[in-house]
């Protein structure tokens, strides 16, 4: 099993990814895909910007930014965008290994990704993750998509066929929450309306509602995202002072009887399932 993507379990798990799209693409092996652009940090902006990053600006409304051509787009979200740089020879790395694993390895998802974004803004420039699709899908590997970047996943959506599927992190629905515990992050309305999108496209969608860190707020999202998501994965906070406040078990009774009311596929992971 592999922990990091939705899979089949006790709890009515239907769908597990056969390989992961890890912090590196890289070499392909026969059991793991490993890929996904690590990033190296730099500073490359004046402070003003990165100071207005930091309190979570919206910089497309800046007076500053009219104007400017939509190919520099990223900007708006931020300097990360443009203090990170992708991995050397990322997608020519894959091309090379992607024949290979497809021989050796067996057909399944392709988890983008578990240990970074795809959509995190740097791709708004490169897109990597465009080119990285149609490497997997030309050598016949579907994906699994796991993102927080809302809307910038949209403009491959294009590439995903009923086969593939499109998921997004949901811990609240609340946007001073989410900008609270997920600075970086598109708001949850956001993320809602690109499962909406691809849900509408038929495209599998699913959520990983973790780390659950409010239990009302998780049970909040499944009663508004159950008619147009697929599947959802559980999994609890860990290694922070609020799992200390939360009943677990009684958590893992109310969200199992939610989700099975509404007949939604689900998967709770191990961390959560102890407490059954």
């Amino acid at each position: 099993m592999i922990a990091s993507g939705p899979g089949r379990g006790n709890q009515g798990g239907s769908y597990q990814p056969k390989a992961l799209f890890s912090s590196e693409l890289g070499s392909l092996n026969h059991n793991r895909l490993v890929s996904g652009p690590r990033v190296i940090r730099k500073e490359v902006m004046p402070m003003t910007i990165e100071e207005a990053t930091e309190r979570n600006t919206d910089l497309s409304r800046s007076p500053h930014m009219k104007g400017m051509d939509k190919s520099i787009e990223a900007i708006k979200l931020g300097i990360e965008a443009l203090k990170a740089t992708p991995r050397a020879n990322i997608i020519e790395r894959l091309r090379k290994d992607a024949p290979q694993a497809a021989l050796t390895s067996p057909k399944g998802d392709v988890l983008l990704c578990f240990t970074c974004d795809p959509y995190q803004p740097i791709d708004t420039i490169h897109r990597l993750t465009r080119q990285a699709i149609e490497i997997l899908h030309d050598n016949n590997f579907t994906v699994a998509i796991l993102t927080k970047g809302g809307k910038r996943a949209e403009r491959d959506f294009d590439l995903l066929s009923p086969k593939d599927s499109f998921a997004v992190t949901l811990t609240f629905l609340d946007e001073q929450n989410s900008i609270k515990w997920e600075p970086k992050a598109a708001i949850p309305e956001e993320r809602i309306e690109s499962l909406k999108k691809a849900h509408d496209l038929g495209i599998k969608t699913w959520v990983s509602l973790e780390p659950v860190i409010n239990p009302d707020a998780t049970m909040e999202v499944i009663r508004q995202t159950h008619t147009f998501v697929d599947l959802y994965k559980v999994g609890k906070i860990n290694y922070h002072k609020i799992e200390e406040s939360i009943d677990w078990s009684m958590f893992l009774r109310n969200v199992k009887t939610i989700l099975e009311a509404y007949g939604s596929q689900y998967y709770i992971k191990k961390d959560l399932r102890v407490y059954g």
